[in-house]
């Protein structure tokens, strides 16, 4: 975790004009903030325990999990963040498709993941409530 002037969020997924809209409205809600972006998009060269070891290094605030990006590794980063020591510390938001079924956002959820979201033009919740749970 970082500290209270610096925030970091990681982005695991590929839809760029999402997570390019997010960054924008963090820094627009929080001025005074102090923002740290980094992301993955390439899924090919995608490995969940490596990328687990590698998240849990960046000592992040929040985590963006799109399992439009690759559903099955991304539960199972999603299993492995939930249940370290210190990376479950971690504010991990699922994102869904708008498609997604109920077996989807029920699979997030009891992979311990319990900010799970709808994507859509609406984000300001999605900005809000891992704010306040880290």
């Amino acid at each position: 975790m970082s500290d209270d002037k610096n925030i970091s969020i990681f982005f695991l997924g590929s839809d760029m004009s999402f997570w390019h809209s997010l960054k924008e409205r963090f820094e627009s809600h929080y001025p005074g903030q102090i923002f740290t972006f980094n992301q993955i998009a390439d899924n090919h060269n995608f490995h969940p325990q490596s990328q687990y070891i590698e998240l849990t290094k960046l000592k992040l605030d929040i985590l963006f999990i799109d399992y439009c990006f690759d559903a099955e590794k991304c539960l199972t980063v999603a299993k492995l963040i939930s249940k370290g020591n210190t990376s479950k510390l971690i504010s991990t938001v699922g994102l869904h498709d708008y498609l997604a079924s109920d077996e989807d956002i029920s699979r997030s959820l009891l992979a311990g993941i319990r900010l799970n979201h709808i994507k859509s033009g609406e984000i300001t919740d999605l900005i809000y409530h891992p704010i306040l749970m880290r």
